[in-house]
């Protein structure tokens, strides 16, 4: 679990590194960042079909990494290997109920440029769940 976390954290912190080499905004690690994810996102994507299939992996799971990063530090919860997806995966509120977040697949398809997979909104909907959550309540955001 400790290398998990460990793979998580250099992943979105890579990340941060993009953000600063934009010589905009940088990524801070607040729910308030995921706008400016959204925004990178949206600059990626317009050069999506030029790169590598290795290279938009790369970037989702980096990215996918930062968001989970993100809802750890401000909400809570562990990593989780997730085997028949193949991703990390961040659980919050276990055992008294489980909220997961992935996101590998969904920051994929918005730089595929799906505009129904808005990151924001994705991510804005799950930290409204979390916040909402009972005991025995079970979601997963994918």
């Amino acid at each position: 679990m400790y290398r998990l976390n460990d793979e998580v954290l250099k992943c979105a912190d890579r990340v941060v590194q993009m953000s600063r080499d934009r010589g905009s905004a940088v990524l801070d690690y607040t729910d308030d960042s995921i706008g400016l994810v959204e925004d990178m996102l949206s600059e990626a994507a317009a050069h999506a079909n030029r790169m590598t299939e290795e290279a938009l992996q790369r970037l989702s799971q980096d990215v996918g990494c930062y968001i989970l990063e993100v809802a750890r530090r401000n909400h809570g919860g562990a990593y989780q290997w997730v085997a028949d997806r193949n991703e990390p995966a961040l659980v919050v509120g276990a055992p008294l109920y489980a909220i997961t977040l992935c996101c590998w697949e969904k920051v994929r398809d918005r730089l595929r440029g799906s505009g129904t997979d808005n990151i924001s909104l994705f991510y804005a909907g799950y930290v409204d769940r979390v916040r909402q959550a009972k005991p025995g309540d079970r979601a997963k955001f994918l």
